[in-house]
């Protein structure tokens, strides 16, 4: 492994004017291979080394990259409740078995907690972790494979049909689909990217059912979105599916102001 800080000249932190944004780097075997895997640490404007603070994983969608999530997440960091955490996908993707990538992400999300403890006051309580698009069906593993997060927030991607969640530990799901989704089908079924779903709905269900949540959600509206909520979870956690409406994959996000913001309550409430 390297826990290495980005210093060139088109370092991201310098060319995005992103002063508290460092890169590192996990040294990881793909393919027989030693591939240098990267990923940015995005710190509070205050970032304080005596706090122990919690870290908000986000994965980018296949064909993204890292950098992506700065301005979007930069409102949450910045008010000092937590470290951002950005890793970048082998390829520009995340393995969940039909992509470009062969790597073993679960394994290099593990690499990076390990390394993440040696150099910032982290609470390994309170890790949470949201995903778009593939990067959300990682998110799901992650969260049906590890017991790594409290909680997690999967958009534009529910479960697929061979992620089956657990009731070891009390996670907590925030999953937010688009009505009109093309890629990822809210009726669920074969997609286009290669795998099959659950229908959003089902996916929010099996959640909830795994930890013996409400059967029936309340039903809650968000900015004219319908928002199912499982409370009554019997580790005290909590399940929510955010139905966008008139919404394709990109879950129109632009036309909420607040949409990351109200993830991030979520998390906290938990």
């Amino acid at each position: 492994m390297i826990w290495q800080a980005c210093k060139s000249p088109d370092c991201v932190s310098e060319d995005l004017g992103f002063e508290l944004v460092q890169e590192f780097f996990i040294s990881q075997e793909i393919n027989e291979q030693l591939i240098q895997r990267p990923y940015l640490v995005h710190l509070p404007e205050n970032y304080d080394p005596s706090i122990s603070y919690p870290v908000l994983f986000a994965f980018h969608g296949n064909g993204g990259n890292r950098q992506g999530w700065l301005g979007s997440l930069k409102p949450i960091v910045d008010s000092g409740e937590c470290i951002g955490l950005y890793p970048q996908g082998y390829l520009n993707s995340w393995n969940l078995g039909f992509e470009a990538s062969s790597a073993d992400d679960l394994s290099f999300v593990a690499l990076i907690l390990e390394d993440l403890e040696k150099g910032f006051n982290v609470d390994m309580e309170s890790l949470y972790a949201i995903g778009f698009s593939n990067g959300a069906a990682l998110v799901n593993e992650l969260a049906v494979e590890t017991n790594l997060f409290k909680a997690i927030a999967p958009l534009a991607s529910q479960l697929n049909i061979l992620q089956e969640p657990k009731p070891q530990w009390p996670l907590s799901v925030y999953q937010v689909c688009g009505e009109l989704d093309p890629v990822i089908p809210i009726e669920g079924g074969e997609s286009p990217v290669g795998h099959t779903f659950y229908s959003a709905q089902a996916s929010a269900q099996l959640y909830s059912s795994t930890f013996s949540c409400s059967v029936i959600p309340s039903l809650e509206f968000i900015v004219g979105d319908s928002l199912f909520v499982y409370e009554d979870c019997v580790q005290g956690n909590q399940i929510r599916y955010r139905k966008v409406q008139g919404a394709d994959h990109g879950l129109n996000i632009l036309q909420d102001p607040f949409f990351y913001q109200r993830i991030w309550d979520f998390f906290k409430s938990i």
